[in-house]
């Protein structure tokens, strides 16, 4: 979540261009408004992505690398197949933490143009896995 972040600095870098949002499991429809709204982003997510192809959370299929490697792997294949030059992909891992389950979730932004990537992240304790599953 948002929360008493000022982006007018770095919003005439990103005003009117268009991102994707590499990902296949709808995360967009979270993520595309806050980005619309903050940074002024047109969003794009492609269709024929397959993000699962860098591993799942479930490790059905397992994560090659770490779990910022595997986010910066999905923004990246989002740019290759639109062409644009941001991409934006999240990762998320469920893990024991100290007493308790924990979701980690990071975001990565990668801006070719500006050759800048922008890393964020959220620990927390509320999951939907059992006790003892992971």
């Amino acid at each position: 979540m948002l929360v008493n972040n000022n982006f007018s600095s770095i919003q005439p870098y990103f005003k009117g261009r268009s991102a994707v949002i590499a990902n296949k499991h709808n995360k967009e429809h979270v993520m595309a408004p806050i980005l619309e709204d903050a940074l002024g982003l047109k969003i794009v997510v492609p269709a024929e992505i397959d993000t699962d192809k860098f591993g799942t959370f479930t490790l059905d299929i397992p994560r090659k690398g770490s779990q910022l490697e595997a986010a910066r792997k999905k923004a990246l294949e989002g740019i290759r197949l639109t062409g644009l030059d941001i991409g934006i992909a999240s990762e998320g891992t469920f893990a024991p933490y100290e007493f308790a389950n924990a979701n980690t979730e990071i975001v990565i932004l990668i801006d070719l143009k500006n050759n800048w990537e922008f890393v964020g992240g959220n620990k927390s304790l509320q999951t939907n896995i059992a006790r003892g599953q992971c």
